[in-house]
């Protein structure tokens, strides 16, 4: 993984369409939906698979608001008491292993098929 733009935490997951959609204001309605209850289904996994304390979701549209990938996306960061927000275009000092991120992954994709059961 390209070690510049690794997550600040292992379960930071991002919901992205297929189709390219380059903001929020070019979400149309069936789309909004679809994506709605995408980013409802990997928050709830991210609960059951790593068992934070809570969750901020978000997306950054336009260059004001620092949207860095011309691609309408939307974050699930798991939040733990005590521990700040890392800020939004915060590098992370140590890079997460890929073999953290492919555990996590597994554990999101498990989560994924319980929740669909």
């Amino acid at each position: 993984m390209d070690q510049l733009r690794q997550p600040p935490d292992p379960a930071h997951v991002l919901v992205i369409p297929k189709a390219h959609v380059e903001n929020i204001y070019a979400v149309g309605p069936a789309l909004g939906a679809e994506l709605f209850e995408a980013h409802a289904l990997v928050a709830r996994a991210v609960k059951r698979a790593f068992a934070p304390d809570g969750i901020t979701t978000w997306s950054s549209n336009e260059r004001g608001a620092n949207q860095e990938i011309p691609h309408f996306h939307l974050h699930v960061y798991p939040r733990r008491v005590g521990i700040p927000y890392p800020p939004l275009l915060a590098k992370p000092e140590t890079p997460v292993a890929d073999d953290v991120l492919r555990l996590s992954a597994e554990r999101l994709r498990r989560a994924i098929d319980e929740l669909r059961d």
